[in-house]
């Protein structure tokens, strides 16, 4: 993990310690500007989003993406959920944050306890059904069957 990655890790532990709740969801602009106020470190959003995803695919924190409707009965992308894993409260540990001692042992609760504190969105998005037959061509109510749409 580079300088820049590790200071974002560091930024994202310290807005979820300052606003007491175990998820946040700032936007990379916020982040770009924490990143530059801290850490003395300026990077272009492109590189945010890489960091991000850097720190995702290493299992050290989780991303839920978040849409609200807009005016046009389209949806619109807000900022995305963040939360640490385990493994993200370990790393932070490592790291020399001792209190992150306190996230890993509160997620260790969560674990323990089946809550489910990770607030669940479904996907605005649509998913694609794939609809295959043996025949070919599927009809319109079979595919609305899978869907879960009565047709009459």
């Amino acid at each position: 993990m580079n300088n820049t990655k590790q200071a974002l890790f560091i930024t994202l532990y310290k807005i979820t310690v300052k606003g007491k709740k175990h998820y946040i969801f700032p936007s990379i602009d916020a982040l770009i500007d924490l990143l530059a106020a801290r850490h003395a470190t300026q990077i272009k959003r492109r590189w945010a989003f890489r960091c991000i995803k850097y720190l995702e695919d290493q299992g050290l924190i989780t991303r839920r993406p978040r849409y609200v409707k807009d005016k046009d009965r389209g949806y619109k992308q807000i900022p995305s959920l963040i939360a640490f894993t385990l493994a993200g409260a370990r790393k932070l540990y490592s790291c020399g944050l001792d209190s992150a001692a306190r996230l890993a042992k509160e997620i260790m609760g969560w674990i323990k306890g089946g809550d489910k504190r990770f607030p669940e969105y479904k996907s605005a998005t649509v998913e694609t059904v794939v609809i295959t037959k043996k025949e070919g061509f599927s009809t319109l109510s079979d595919i609305f069957a899978t869907l879960g749409v009565a047709t009459k």
